[in-house]
């Protein structure tokens, strides 16, 4: 995931998810990662790119709901892994 795309959600927001997808490829660990995706829970437009970008993938799928502990914003992350 780059973080320009997460940038939308805020700095501290952004600094959080780079660090929660860090730790989904660690716990993971497979050498190809790829389809990450990120959606803000609550935000039906971005749940349903989420969605769709979900089913567009093969192989193996991780998706996880996090919470910000500061802010309390919620989100799904997710990725696919295993090609």
């Amino acid at each position: 995931m780059e973080y320009a795309e997460l940038e939308k959600y805020g700095e501290k927001e952004a600094d959080f998810l780079m660090n929660k997808f860090a730790k989904m490829e660690d716990d993971i660990d497979d050498s190809c990662t790829d389809n990450f995706r990120v959606c803000k829970i609550g935000n039906a437009a971005e749940e349903e790119l989420y969605e769709d970008h979900k089913s567009s993938s093969c192989c193996g799928e991780e998706d996880r709901e996090v919470t910000h502990p500061e802010t309390g914003k919620q989100f799904k992350i997710g990725c696919n892994y295993g090609h």
